[in-house]
């Protein structure tokens, strides 16, 4: 057995900051593996918009769900009234094949 004069670790062998970066490097794994998962969810986003025949109905899914326009500002960089962005998007979705589950 040594015997020492250093002070003991009240913790126990446990230290609040290893913890810490533990848990940092954990949340940071794990944010890592979100970010891929996202980004591979917009390639397949983009891969099925352009699966869309119609160019028209491209552009209105790409400015709604890539650009992030809302309605009215689609109708007037399309020159559409919004009724017939409307009927647009709904034509496109229809297009579009969503898969049963999505992870």
């Amino acid at each position: 057995m040594t015997y020492s004069d250093m002070p003991r670790n009240p913790n126990k062998g446990h230290s609040r900051l290893e913890d810490a970066v533990i848990q940092i490097i954990e949340l940071e794994t794990e944010i890592n593996q979100d970010m891929i998962k996202l980004v591979e969810l917009k390639k397949d986003i983009i891969r099925r918009i352009k699966a869309v025949e119609s160019f028209e109905l491209q552009t209105v899914l790409e400015l709604r769900y890539l650009s992030y326009m809302r309605w009215e500002e689609i109708a007037i960089e399309l020159g559409y009234g919004i009724d017939n962005v409307f009927r647009l998007h709904r034509n496109a979705l229809d297009e579009i094949k969503i898969p049963e589950r999505i992870q």
